[in-house]
């Protein structure tokens, strides 16, 4: 639970992935506001999170002001060229360092080290049938370390 203090002169963001807390790990699910509730806001490895969340999920080209933003993991779902679990590992690889780059480019100095990005790492990757499902850890350069889960459907893509 957080308090007023924990976002005392931090910026914030809006938290467009909600968690269900499975254990030490976490199941994203991209809502703004679920039903009967408001919207709610983010700050330190959670930030991060989403913010690498959102760049990975982002359309490497997608963004006419910004060409090099995103990455090309949703292009090689969309054309094909992911039908295997190492097809996936390895779109996951490349895909990681471009968002690493973008993250990089984008942090100020005198962004708290909480939501500074330092590292993502694969803990595991499974497709079965039209789903994607990627085990991540994610670290900021305060130490601070973030595991989750996020489905990816690839039929609908």
């Amino acid at each position: 639970m957080s308090t007023v203090a924990d976002y005392v002169g931090r910026t914030v963001d809006l938290l467009a992935f909600q968690n269900e807390k499975l254990g030490k790990e976490f199941l994203s699910t991209q809502i703004l506001v679920a039903d009967g509730e408001r919207g709610e806001i983010t700050t330190g490895i959670q930030k991060l999170a989403q913010r690498w969340l959102v760049e990975f999920l982002t359309v490497r080209g997608s963004i006419r002001a910004l060409p090099t933003r995103g990455s090309r993991f949703i292009s090689d779902i969309r054309i094909g060229n992911i039908r295997t679990t190492l097809d996936a590992e390895q779109s996951f690889y490349l895909a990681a360092r471009q968002v690493a780059q973008n993250l990089k480019l984008e942090e100020e100095d005198g962004i708290p080290t909480d939501e500074a990005y330092r590292a993502v790492e694969l803990i595991s990757m499974t497709v079965t049938g039209d789903t994607i499902v990627a085990y991540i850890q994610l670290a900021s350069r305060a130490g601070n370390q973030a595991e989750f889960v996020f489905p990816i459907p690839i039929k609908v893509l």
